[in-house]
């Protein structure tokens, strides 16, 4: 659906929404009128016990839950999962549904029907988390974050709907309900960063599920002692879990760092007097550039760049073809700076970052720019968003433009348009290419990337470069060029893989991309 369509649709529906709301304020002052015709009196039933403080506590801790988990699941699967923006949607989806479902009347929760699958998909997501090292395939975990977001919601929504007073006190509560949702997005868009350096969050609010499961299902009858236990020995299993995932995180990492971009860790694999020791940077789940920690091998190329890899490729065919003179080095998305090892004296890098982070601890914690540096290449770091930057830019004359930015392990989509290839087009030599990274674990982007380059009568080519025991992981880059001859290199030629087209496959620009159309 296009931007254009969408806009229509919401505008539509917007103009519907006034239409039904001056019909029903026209409706409620007829029902008004009526009512001070014919005056009802109000049952003293109405009146009601006045509720405890812990009625006042568990409406807030219950609301808050729920809006807690719906952001600690959403942060999740967008980050560890994959950047895609219906992930952002579903999330909320559900949760608004089992408010619905829980509040409309008709009894759709039962204590007794969802304690047990509870259990199992809170100790399940726990388990995932350990064992998968919090990578999981796309096709699992979306289902399994989804069932997980709709049970706990149903328990959260069904328990406070369960515990709503007589009439006469409902404002003060659906007061509290709707402080309990806010209080929830505050502690996890607002506190959690300020005190945690990764997402801990979604596994403390699994821990703190069950413990409030626990807490409200302890009775006299012989279930109710039961449940508690369960529920309990759940939460046992579960904080197991969480625990040795943290600690996976956190182990080894001397640089763990958190802010709107999502989470980066620095983790060493062995002393630095070792030869085999590597620095990686990860962000999310996903290793971002990795350097040799030893002094003769830090100058390594590895990971994505090697000599075999695509982009590799295309850089060593400019340095060999363009005699004495500088080649010039763009690169969107900075890493560890790996690409910074290519330069010679007197070449021009320019690397693209929109995470000052990522900036510092290139430059802090690697050595790939300060040793480029040291040789006589210039090496520069525009923070912003690439296309922006680039947007504004006078053009830059690159040999290689190298479109390498992902948040953990998903390309953002405005950087893989019709428009956007138009932007990098404008900053490349005329016999350039724009190298697309398009590694990845759950999308198949070398489709789009060629039918973008059809368009603009582009030649494409896909170097797909396996893992080996040696430095590189395996890596598919799409080279897009005007230059024929490039791509028939030996070199190219011989290692160019086909690119399957998808059945249906539209054309991404700005106004329209369909990311499901793509899932492997």
């Amino acid at each position: 659906m296009t931007t254009r369509v969408q806009s229509f649709g919401w505008s539509a529906g917007y103009a519907f929404f006034v239409l039904v709301c001056i019909t029903a304020g026209i409706y409620s002052l007829r029902t008004h009128t009526a009512a001070q015709a014919n005056p009802v009196a109000i049952p003293s039933a109405n009146d009601g016990p006045r509720p405890a403080f812990a009625h006042y506590f568990l409406w807030l801790l219950l609301s808050a839950m729920g809006s807690f988990m719906l952001l600690a699941v959403t942060n999740h699967i967008t980050h560890d999962v994959a950047s895609v923006p219906f992930l952002w949607l579903l999330p909320l989806t559900i949760y608004l549904i089992t408010f619905i479902l829980c509040f409309e009347g008709r009894g759709w929760y039962k204590r007794a029907y969802f304690i047990g699958p509870l259990i199992v998909v809170v100790c399940a997501l726990a388990w995932f988390l350990h064992e998968e090292d919090g990578i999981m395939e796309f096709k699992v975990a979306v289902p399994l974050f989804s069932a997980g977001l709709f049970v706990m919601c149903m328990f959260f929504h069904g328990e406070l709907a369960a515990m709503k007073p007589n009439p006469r006190y409902l404002t003060t509560f659906y007061l509290m309900v709707s402080l309990g949702g806010a209080l929830g997005g505050v502690v996890v868009g607002f506190i959690a960063p300020k005190f945690f350096n990764t997402y801990y969050e979604f596994g403390i609010g699994l821990v703190i599920t069950l413990l409030i499961a626990a807490w409200l299902t302890i009775g006299p009858t012989t279930l109710q002692r039961l449940a508690p236990m369960a529920l309990l020995m759940a939460a046992g299993f579960t904080g197991f879990h969480i625990y040795y995932y943290i600690n996976s995180l956190s182990n080894n990492a001397h640089v763990m760092t958190r802010n709107f971009y999502g989470t980066l860790r620095v983790k060493d694999s062995g002393p630095e007097t070792s030869e085999t020791a590597m620095r990686r940077l990860m962000h999310g789940v996903i290793m971002h550039g990795e350097q040799y920690l030893h002094q003769d091998k830090r100058n390594r190329i590895t990971s994505y760049y090697t000599e075999s890899s695509g982009v590799g490729m295309a850089i060593k065919y400019f340095q060999a073809h363009n005699g004495a003179g500088p080649v010039r080095l763009g690169v969107v998305g900075l890493g560890a700076g790996t690409m910074a090892a290519y330069g010679r004296n007197g070449d021009v890098i320019r690397f693209y970052e929109i995470n000052p982070q990522v900036i510092d601890i290139a430059r802090q914690d690697f050595k790939y720019i300060a040793d480029a540096q040291r040789i006589g290449v210039t090496v520069a770091t525009e923070l912003g968003d690439a296309r922006l930057t680039l947007e504004r830019e006078a053009p830059q004359r690159y040999h290689v433009l190298a479109i390498d930015a992902f948040s953990s392990d998903a390309i953002p989509v405005h950087l893989i348009t019709r428009e956007a290839m138009g932007i990098y087009l404008k900053h490349i030599a005329e016999d350039g290419v724009i190298a697309f990274h398009v590694t990845n674990r759950f999308l198949k982007l070398a489709p789009v990337v060629k039918q973008i380059a059809d368009t603009y009568g582009l030649h494409s080519a896909l170097i797909t470069d396996d893992e080996g025991e040696g430095d590189a992981s395996r890596t598919d880059w799409v080279l897009v060029t005007k230059n024929k001859r490039f791509l028939e290199h030996p070199v190219i030629e011989n290692n160019t893989s086909a690119i399957n087209e998808i059945p249906r496959l539209r054309l991404w620009t700005d106004d329209f991309n369909n990311l499901l159309r793509i899932l492997k």
